[in-house]
């Protein structure tokens, strides 16, 4: 393909087949290669914007430029910016040469410059994609206004008359617009397209955003609201007539008068007020002393005596009058009238032209005041002030030098130390007490006191003297007033001042005061030692204490209860128990001694000390903790709580009955009298002193001369092996037994007869409860 060096475009017969046939619009790069007539070749890139289907292309040459002619041979072919696998083919003549045809600079084809280009490594199938911003067959058509994108379905937000891209939607604001949708007006001060013009109007007029026309505020005209409105006019467009006089002038804004200096009023029309002056009579006139003021400038006409601007300077010293013309005669720095000259003398002088001094004794303004000056001191004609002899100060010298000073006027430094006193007169010192020496600076020495130290001290036991009044500060256990008296009961210290407070674990020294006794501490001797220490002062550890032991606050480790030995490793003995083993047991009635608290495990109906004391009535078992469940004419068993029934008569025994019996009523007891009642009480009392430690049994007994029967009641607790029936009374000798016994039911009968009570001991299996019956 031939192609001119200037020319920037041509037509290639080209076109673009979709899979589906589609028609639509791809850009193509088209890679050249350039030979001019000297066979150099050159690569030059020329830009295609082809339209799918067949049809034209134009060519945009952007290659390197060429200075004449040159063959340009396509030879590569870039397709860009598709939307599918496409085909793309030239339109080649029947010699396989791309038919390329030139264009004019004018756009129009030339006919005749049509060449034949040989294709080289032309890519026929590349990826293409549809173009944005267009419509139709052949996507040659813009999409319509408001509209953009693919397939023009993009709806454009551009405001205030803005064009919008067909292709992606950008906005192009039009004047007096800016922003992304060209929503915002230029700022202030700017104008015009993107807002690049700047505004010149003035005054605060408001300049348009479009074309920068001024808005002109009330009272300013021309093109930039630069001019105020001619003399006599004001308002907005200067349309507004004035109404000021006196040649006051007009404001150009809202048509008020401003006033010629010296004129107020709406119009200009009244003169200034009294005390005031210039425009509007808003200044204060400033003239003094009863000067009148020029309502125009305000400048002051001045009274005698006066001159100045204001009126306010008075005439210079010796002069007066008006305009301070007039010599003043005045004498010793009077002072002159400077209205009429008359003189005003200075403290100290009298006289028509003050040239007399006071008298002796006055002083002052006219020589009226009388001088107060005391202890002999000169007093001054013109202030009265007074001359001090020495040893006095102050405005009439009636004050002594203070402390430090003396002589004329005080104005001279004591010598003396601090225990001294000066002499205001001649500054000699006079010590206080317990000092002497020239200056007073050296302490009375031991044993003496007083007035230059001349009294001898009589202090004893050690106690020192004060060196002033010869009083005796007395050592720790002495008192007195000379410490010749050691400290009574309960006081210590210096002069014996304090009192002790110590509690029953302390004494009162009467030097130092509470000495606390071993395992105590503290100011009252009222704190034990903390845990750990003992002794005095709880200086010492029970860091060696054992197991076995504890700390003593007095003594340090001490063997706990039940326990002895240098280590408290040995228990107390079967007969000892308690701290140090010192207590003896004592137990009874098979009581065992605990080494650490004695007899405390008594064996069951037994309690007290020493397990000497038999279960109360109603209560048995161990520790006699368990409450007895007998009726009440029956004895209950201290030890095990089985109840014993007391049978009135005992003349026969039934054979026992089967266990679903045991819990029969008891019938038939019958009591005579009351006698019978306080005898059987009285049996119960004294078998309960007298029953110990024994298997389980039943006691029935009632005098002979009553009959009666007793039927047996279940005990406290399991079935009975044994019920024995003893005597109540003095139980007789072996021979007083009588004994049968039952085969069939394993049963053994002992009696035996004591004056008139039977006792009745029986024996049974432990599977049987057996009820009896007996009279006499």
């Amino acid at each position: 393909m031939e192609l001119d060096a200037i020319m920037s475009t041509a037509l290639v017969h080209a076109w673009l087949a979709g899979k589906d046939n589609s028609v639509g619009l791809a850009w193509l790069a088209v890679h050249v290669a350039r030979m001019d007539f000297l066979d150099k070749t050159a690569d030059s890139y020329v830009n295609a914007r082809m339209m799918m289907g067949p049809a034209f292309a134009d060519l945009d040459g952007s290659g390197s430029p060429v200075n004449k002619s040159a063959l340009l041979d396509f030879l590569d072919l870039i397709v860009y910016n598709s939307v599918d696998v496409q085909m793309v083919e030239f339109a080649v003549t029947l010699m396989g040469l791309v038919l390329v045809l030139r264009v004019g600079l004018d756009g129009f084809v030339v006919e005749d410059a049509e060449k034949d280009s040989l294709v080289m490594n032309v890519k026929k199938y590349a990826n293409a994609r549809m173009m944005t911003g267009w419509i139709g067959a052949i996507c040659d058509e813009r999409c319509v206004r408001g509209f953009f994108g693919q397939d023009c379905l993009e709806l454009c937000v551009c405001q205030n008359n803005a064009s919008c891209s067909h292709i992606d939607g950008s906005c192009t604001c039009s004047s007096g617009w800016v922003g992304d949708i060209c929503n915002q007006q230029c700022s202030e001060g700017f104008f015009g397209s993107e807002c690049l013009g700047q505004c010149h109007c003035e005054n605060g007029a408001a300049c348009h955003h479009v074309d920068g026309s001024c808005s002109c505020t009330p009272g300013w005209v021309g093109p930039t609201c630069g001019d105020w409105c001619d003399k006599g006019f004001y308002g907005q467009d200067c349309q507004e007539t004035c109404l000021c006089q006196n040649d006051g002038t007009c404001h150009h804004v809202n048509g008020f008068c401003i006033c010629q200096s010296g004129y107020i009023g709406s119009m200009c029309e009244e003169t200034c007020p009294p005390g005031y002056y210039g425009y509007n009579c808003v200044d204060a006139c400033t003239c003094r002393n009863i000067a009148s003021c020029n309502p125009m400038d305000g400048s002051c006409n001045c009274p005698p005596g006066w001159v100045g601007l204001q009126c306010n300077e008075s005439c210079s010293r010796g002069y007066y009058g008006h305009m301070c013309q007039e010599p003043c005669g005045c004498q010793n720095d009077a002072e002159c009238n400077h209205i009429d000259g008359a003189c005003t003398c200075q403290q100290g002088w009298i006289g028509d032209l003050c040239d007399e001094r006071c008298s002796s004794g006055n002083y002052g303004h006219q020589c009226s005041l009388v001088c107060q000056c005391q202890n002999g001191a000169a007093c001054h004609h013109v202030d009265g002030s007074c001359g001090c002899s020495a040893g006095w100060m102050g405005e009439i010298c009636a004050t002594p030098c203070p402390e430090g000073r003396f002589g004329s006027n005080c104005t001279d430094l004591c010598l003396c130390e601090e225990n001294g006193r000066c002499n205001a007169a001649d500054g000699s010192c006079s010590c206080d007490l317990g000092w002497e020496g020239m200056y007073c600076g050296q302490q009375c020495p031991q044993e003496f006191f007083g007035q230059n130290c001349a009294e001898k001290c009589s202090c004893q036991h050690g106690g020192s003297c004060n060196p002033m009044d010869g009083s005796c500060l007395c050592k720790a256990g002495w008192g007195g007033p000379n410490c010749a008296e050691s400290c009574p009961d309960g006081k210590f210290g210096n002069g014996c001042s304090e009192a002790c407070s110590c509690n029953q674990h302390g004494t009162c020294d009467p030097e130092v005061g509470c000495v606390c006794d071993a395992g105590w501490l503290g100011q009252d001797c009222n704190s034990a030692c903390p845990d750990g220490t003992y002794g005095l002062n709880c200086s010492s550890t029970c860091d060696s204490c054992s197991t076995n032991s504890s700390c003593n606050k007095e003594l340090g480790c001490l063997c706990d209860p039940g326990f002895t030995g240098p280590r408290c490793e040995e228990l107390c003995a079967n007969d000892t128990y308690g701290p140090d083993c010192a207590h003896t047991c004592a137990c009874m009635n098979g009581g065992v001694c605990d080494p650490v608290l004695g007899c405390i495990d008594c064996v069951p109906g037994w309690t007290g000390v020493g397990c000497k004391d038999i279960c109360q009535d109603g209560t048995f078992g161990l520790h006699c903790s368990s409450v007895c469940n007998c009726q009440l004419t029956d004895f209950c068993d201290p030890e095990t709580g089985y109840c014993q029934v007391l049978n009135v008569a005992a003349a026969e025994t039934k054979e026992p009955r089967h266990k679903q019996d045991q819990l029969g009523v008891i019938t038939g007891v019958t009591v005579g009298s009351a006698i019978v009642i306080f005898v059987v009480v009285a049996v119960i009392a004294y078998v309960i002193r007298q029953v110990k430690h024994r298997p389980p049994q039943a006691i029935y007994s009632v005098p002979k001369a009553t009959a009666a029967r007793s039927h047996r009641i279940d005990s406290n607790g399991d079935k009975p092996d044994e019920i024995n029936h003893n005597s109540l009374g003095k139980p007789g000798s072996q021979s007083d037994w009588k004994s049968t016994s039952n085969g069939d039911t394993g049963e053994t009968r002992q009696q035996y007869l004591e004056g008139s009570v039977e006792v009745i001991s029986v024996s049974m299996p432990q599977d049987d409860i057996v009820e009896r019956e007996s009279s006499l």
